[in-house]
């Protein structure tokens, strides 16, 4: 055949004029009419649906995507966040506490439940919880106390950095005013603002009136819905 460009014949079966070099272009290499059968490895026509052979379907199903399990997922509580869990009993802020716990945060509790059973709870390492209550005992704070609360937490946060854990509100309420417990949450929510740690609040929204409930929910960065479904008994 003559070369494209300067004319001079080209021999069969080469890729390239020898006189001026003129790469000649390569064929398209056509398409298999036949490929092996992914199953039992028979040749059959390209394209089949299914092995004439052994029946299999030559669509290879994608792989299942792994569900992401809790422990996978997104540590949901941010460095210096206030987060405020609703529900009946603290069920949900239990769980997203031993995340926080899992996670290798440093923590501690203010609760109205008695030490013994928090840490049956919960398990894990050791870590402080403060029982209010008006019975004196070490690690014990009287509800009305609310300045040795303030401070154990303000030193609690200058070690650990942690999250601090409160479910007790209510009981803080019966045992003082809304404004002074509201002042008190605005306190630990700037002191773990500054100290790159996280508050955890849990509260009853029906043991608060709406007005209450609103002050409450604007104190935070995130309110968080617990699980409507609570059992009845709190283990208190």
């Amino acid at each position: 055949m003559p070369c494209p460009r300067c004319r001079a014949e080209i021999p069969p079966g080469a890729d390239k004029c020898p006189v001026c070099g003129f790469v000649l272009s390569t064929p398209a290499t056509a398409a298999p009419s036949r490929v092996a059968c992914i199953a039992c490895g028979e040749l059959i026509p390209a394209g089949s649906a299914e092995c004439p052979s052994c029946g299999a379907p030559q669509t290879r199903a994608p792989a299942p995507n792994r569900a992401a399990s809790e422990d996978d997922a997104p540590p949901l509580l941010k460095d210096s966040s206030s987060y405020l869990v609703e529900e009946p009993v603290p069920d949900e802020a239990y769980r997203l506490f031993e995340i926080a716990q899992k996670a290798g945060k440093g923590a501690m509790v203010i609760t109205r439940t008695f030490p013994q059973k928090v840490r049956e709870r919960l398990g894990g390492p050791p870590f402080p919880i403060l029982w209010l209550s008006n019975v004196g005992k070490e690690d014990t704070v009287r509800p009305k106390d609310l300045e040795k609360l303030s401070l154990a937490v303000e030193q609690f946060l200058a070690r650990e950095k942690g999250v601090i854990f409160l479910d007790a509100i209510e009981y803080l309420v019966t045992n003082n005013n809304f404004l002074t417990v509201l002042r008190l949450v605005q306190s630990i929510r700037d002191q773990v603002a500054i100290n790159n740690g996280v508050f955890l609040l849990s509260v009853n929204p029906s043991a608060l009136d709406p007005h209450q409930l609103t002050l409450l929910e604007k104190e935070v960065d995130r309110v968080i819905p617990g699980s409507s479904g609570g059992s009845a008994a709190s283990g208190r």
